[in-house]
């Protein structure tokens, strides 16, 4: 009974009322009826007992001891159950069959707990209108249930069902019946004899509906089933169908269904879409793969029509001719042109046609309604001169693929018409959702990736870059840049100029020039471990290895030859000039940065004249490099305070030099040791991040 002061005729008055009767009660003293005002808001709010969330396993006894007042009960998420078949006994009492001792029970919130089957006490309560067993583990429902006459919601969500009794039906009253995300493999005959607001069957295994009649049903959810590839229905009084995510769906023909005004077929694999015309309002079939929509007669009555990322060159010419129709939203597709006929539309106030093909608009307008007209990311040269172009925000949307759907559903979780988790988040990977583990997992999301050696680089953002920009603006800034903070600030400023305000997180690795090795390096191989071990043999075994290269820019002087001569003694005495040599078995001895453990100690030399021979000739360019200043050194050679051979670049730069110009003298000189010496980048990849 709701309790409330009412202005009477006879001045203000106490208003006791419920749904058969009204009470006035007039008192002389104002104190007096704000004191039973105070007592009997009291008593009312004693009628409702909020338990939820209070980690119960079994029901307190205030509340089985309380049997004439309360009328609502909310013991949601808790881990009550109920009494096993062994305890035959009715002590101790706790468990949820002892509920039927409050007889004044109208709702009852039972969800989110571990019950393994229904509570068959429960269908004694002849006051109880709502109950809510959702998010269980039951597996199967009683013929009791029909003796609830009174029961108008019942809520049997995300459990183990896969039948529901005839029984049921007797239920007359019923008015909301939800048995989505169980195991049904078609739809309960129960359903066609109960008189619902809608057919609540998201999340099952149904590939068809198969019976037919006059069923007062107008409001269908068949979301997330595994309908067969070809869809019909003969429900004729449908005036709400939502078949989104039935990912092996291709045709859909409803042209029978005269009653249908909203029809949701998002992330399907159309490429069939037929519909009748008579009453449709609301067309959603974005993501699909539609070059064509067929819908007879003309939907006069249409006000939004959402074909995004489809197929379709052009748009369908009744378009323009629906009086009714205020948006549209054709983005993401192949078009070549819009109907010149719909900017004349005195009704469409919304046209979504970014990211397609379109070359030019119409020049000669006629007046019209529209406010909004997005057309970025097309091929449009010029506007007429009275157009402008609108961008709009966009908010990126997270889908979840078939394999986290199945996981969600194996940890008893839930998507509901928004791809919310459990009707709370969109994410099922992310850390702070405790109450909703272990559907929602604090935990990323592992996908390994090959890198190949054309692979430049990685670009790591959020959904609002890829759901904004194309991959050729995100092309265009990394190549034109070398700079990984200068390349995620240049699509951080795209994103924003696309009138994005919400958050962008960039993350942007730019491979490094690799370091070269040599072709021939390889310490698994017989080869290199001879050589290695060649080399550590000591000086007894092995003449020391030189080789040095200065290298400059063409005009400068002579000195500039990369090559000396050796002279060693020849078999008779006499001092032999040669010319000195890479051995192609100890090349993996030379760079120590690809050995940076192991540097063998050879023995010092001893001092031996050196003349020098022929320079080799010039490495043939076809244009001719500026003149430059610049110098570069690349010395192999023996070092007395470090064991080993090092490969060290020296680096003379001018005042007047610029860096472009180094870096292609220092690119020329690579190239040239490169093609000399067999080199080759490396197996592993450095990023500079």
């Amino acid at each position: 009974m709701k309790v409330d002061v009412y202005e009477s005729k006879r001045g203000k008055a106490l208003r006791l009322r419920n749904d058969d009767n009204c009470y006035l009660l007039v008192f002389q003293r104002s104190n007096i009826l704000q004191a039973w005002l105070s007592r009997a808001q009291q008593v009312e709010k004693s009628s409702h007992v909020d338990a939820s969330d209070e980690q119960l396993t079994m029901i307190p006894e205030q509340i089985l001891n309380n049997e004439g007042r309360i009328q609502v009960l909310n013991l949601r998420r808790n881990s009550l159950i109920s009494r096993p078949p062994s305890e035959k006994s009715m002590t101790p009492l706790g468990y949820i069959d002892d509920l039927y001792r409050v007889h004044s029970l109208q709702v009852v919130d039972l969800s989110a707990n571990q019950i393994l089957t229904f509570p068959v006490q429960l269908t004694l309560l002849s006051q109880l209108t709502q109950l809510n067993l959702s998010s269980n583990y039951i597996s199967s429902v009683p013929k009791e249930c029909g003796d609830m006459r009174r029961l108008r919601y019942l809520n049997l969500s995300n459990n183990q069902l896969d039948a529901l009794p005839d029984s049921l039906s007797e239920c007359h009253g019923l008015q909301s019946l939800d048995i989505s995300f169980n195991q049904f493999s078609q739809v309960p005959n129960c359903l066609f004899h109960l008189a619902l607001d809608g057919w609540k069957l998201a999340g099952n295994n149904i590939e068809k509906v198969e019976q037919v009649g006059d069923v007062p049903v107008e409001i269908v959810d068949l979301r997330r089933n595994i309908l067969f590839t070809s869809f019909r229905m003969d429900l004729e009084n449908i005036t709400h169908l939502d078949l989104r995510d039935n990912s092996m769906v291709s045709t859909v023909h409803l042209t029978n269904l005269r009653f249908l005004k909203v029809v949701h077929c998002e992330r399907l694999q159309l490429t069939s879409l037929h519909l009748s015309g008579d009453n449709l309002t609301h067309v959603y079939a974005d993501h699909n793969l539609l070059d064509s929509l067929v819908v007879m007669p003309l939907p006069e009555h249409l006000q939004t029509l959402s074909l995004s990322f489809n197929h379709f060159r052009n748009l369908p010419e009744w378009i323009c001719d629906c009086p009714n129709l205020t948006f549209l939203r054709v983005n993401n597709n192949n078009l070549v042109k819009l109907p010149e006929r719909i900017f004349s539309s005195q009704s469409i106030r919304s046209i979504f046609a970014f990211v397609n093909s379109i070359e030019k608009l119409p020049e000669s307008l006629e007046e019209n309604c529209l406010e909004t007209l997005i057309l970025y990311k097309n091929r449009i040269s010029s506007l007429p001169k009275f157009f402008f172009n609108f961008m709009p925000s966009v908010n990126g949307r997270f889908e979840i693929d078939d394999d986290e759907y199945s996981r969600i559903r194996e940890a008893h979780g839930f998507v509901d018409e928004d791809n919310r988790i459990n009707g709370v988040i969109s994410s099922s990977r992310q850390i702070g959702h405790f109450s909703t583990f272990p559907v929602v997992l604090p935990t990323h999301v592992y996908k390994n990736i090959h890198l190949s050696e054309q692979i430049e680089g990685l670009i790591v953002a959020n959904s609002a870059v890829w759901s904004t920009l194309e991959m050729d603006d995100l092309k265009t800034a990394f190549h034109n840049n070398r700079s990984p903070i200068v390349i995620a600030k240049k699509i951080q400023d795209q994103l924003q100029s696309y009138d994005y305000g919400g958050n962008s997180n960039i993350l942007v690795l730019r491979k490094m020039k690799p370091q070269m090795t040599f072709n021939d390096f390889n310490g698994s191989s017989s080869r290199g471990e001879s050589a290695m071990s060649e080399l550590m043999a000591g000086p007894s075994d092995r003449k020391p290895l030189y080789f040095s290269s200065m290298m400059s820019t063409p005009g400068t002087s002579g000195t500039s030859s990369g090559y000396r001569s050796m002279k060693e003694p020849s078999e008779r005495g006499a001092e032999k000039e040669i010319h000195p040599r890479i051995d192609e078995e100890l090349v993996l001895a030379l760079p120590a940065m690809i050995l940076p453990d192991f540097h063998p100690s050879p023995p010092v030399p001893a001092s031996r004249h050196r003349t020098p021979s022929p320079p080799p000739p010039p490495l043939p360019l076809s244009t001719p490099p500026a003149e430059s200043s610049e110098h570069e050194e690349i010395n192999i050679h023996s070092s007395t305070n470090t064991t080993g051979y090092t490969l060290s670049i020296n680096r003379i730069y001018s005042s007047t030099n610029t860096v472009s110009t180094s870096r292609r003298h220092f690119n020329e000189t690579r190239d040239l040791l490169s093609k000399s010496l067999k080199l080759s980048p490396p197996s592993n990849v450095t990023f500079n991040i």
